[in-house]
């Protein structure tokens, strides 16, 4: 073999490991972009189901699992929601009355396999109390006023009382519906 042919041989070895490379991380590539897409899949499936009314037997009975899912979903809507938007009927001193509106623990527990989340919400009437530690965000407690919409946050749960200290109050947020 002269030196050509070997100079030759070591390209077409060098092409094949190269092309072999090549594919090899592209099959990795495709497998990853199969599993997302598997994992979108399951993910939409499952919103559907959650979204879908349920299909009730003859005694309109709930499964257990179902019920299990909604007690489960209650406690954490307890427990995580914290903030409340509505509008302002009444300022006084450290209290400002709001109606917001906020979910519906009993549609929840009754109905949420068969209703849609926005008629999940009832309104509520909130005494807001605020000190000298709460923060007014983007608007002063004297340019409040009835009828604004104010968004107040809270340290502890609020879906169970009537009355709770904001840590903060904002009249700079969007609402859902704003959004769509």
């Amino acid at each position: 073999m002269n030196n050509f042919e070997k100079i030759l041989v070591a390209a077409i070895i060098l092409f094949v490991f190269a092309a072999g490379f090549v594919l090899f991380f592209q099959q990795k590539s495709i497998d990853k972009v199969e599993n997302y897409i598997g994992k979108q899949q399951e993910s939409s499936t499952a919103d559907k189901a959650i979204n879908q009314p349920a299909v009730a037997n003859k005694q309109n009975a709930r499964p257990k699992n179902q019920e299990q899912s909604v007690n489960t979903m209650k406690e954490d809507f307890i427990k995580n929601t914290k903030d409340i938007v509505g509008e302002i009927t009444s300022i006084s001193q450290r209290v400002i009355v709001v109606n917001a509106q906020v979910i519906d623990l009993a549609a929840i527990k009754d109905n949420y396999f068969s209703n849609h989340p926005k008629e999940m919400t009832t309104t509520k009437t909130y005494k807001v109390k605020f000190d000298g530690s709460t923060l007014f965000s983007s608007a002063k407690l004297p340019d409040l006023k009835i009828g604004d919409k104010i968004q107040a946050f809270s340290n502890k749960p609020i879906l169970e009382v009537d009355e709770f200290l904001a840590k903060e109050i904002t009249t700079n947020f969007r609402l859902e519906e704003e959004a769509q």
